[in-house]
């Protein structure tokens, strides 16, 4: 509930205006924190960029005659 709810007198609105006003204060009372946002889209990335940055990294560092020997390899050259 918000604070705009509050301002109009219940006891003047008719039966329509009632409900009406009921079902958009239940309508606007489910608005999804920021922060439960964040923590669910950092869990995500997190979980999915671990193993990729961790092979990237080490692929990074090494030279390239070794990369193209790991390469090849894997293709069963």
């Amino acid at each position: 509930m918000k604070l705009a709810d509050l301002t109009r007198d219940i006891r003047k609105m008719t039966n329509a205006e009632l409900r009406e006003h009921v079902r958009s204060i239940r309508h606007s009372k489910y608005v999804e924190r920021p922060a439960t946002a964040a923590r669910k889209q950092k869990a995500v990335k997190k979980t999915g960029n671990q193993a990729t940055s961790k092979l990237q990294k080490m692929l990074a560092a090494m030279p390239e005659a070794e990369r193209l020997a790991i390469i090849n390899a894997l293709e069963g050259k």
